[in-house]
């Protein structure tokens, strides 16, 4: 497929979904985890400083997929402007399905994907709806100032 084929099928399509592994997990509950897999889809470009990154958590039952909608010119997030972050909560399906879990436990496996996996030291914004909406507010008490 030539570069362009391939630049259009990913604009109808969107962003592949990826998986980061989190090693030694400890939830809430106190139970701990060798690996927990986070599911994830990942929009523009980060800049250099790693200033740009916006993390859009999904809601009870969403997906990643279902957030593509809220990406791309003249909509919520334009990834001409941030590094979008869409990211499966865990228990969602496509994460690692965990039986006690709570909304902290999703912040912190978030917290870990983008401080372990990208790099990233703080976040330009977290947004969602509903549980995503509730992990944003999340953000806010247990990492102050990260975002």
């Amino acid at each position: 497929m030539t570069r362009a084929l391939w630049l259009i099928a990913a604009a109808l399509y969107g962003q592949e979904q990826r998986y980061a592994e989190l090693k030694d997990f400890k939830f809430t509950s106190g139970e701990t985890a060798a690996t927990v897999k986070i599911g994830y889809r990942t929009y523009g470009t980060l800049n250099a400083a790693k200033s740009n990154a916006v993390l859009f958590p999904t809601w009870f039952g969403g997906k990643s997929e279902n957030l593509q909608a809220f990406v791309g010119k003249d909509k919520i997030l334009d990834p001409d402007r941030f590094f979008v972050i869409l990211v499966d909560a865990l228990a969602n399906g496509v994460s690692t399905r965990i039986d006690k879990l709570t909304i902290r436990d999703m912040v912190q496996s978030q917290h870990r994907l983008l401080t372990e996996h990208f790099g990233i030291a703080k976040l330009h914004g977290v947004i969602g709806i509903s549980m995503g909406g509730m992990q944003s507010f999340d953000w806010a008490v247990a990492y102050p100032g990260f975002a």
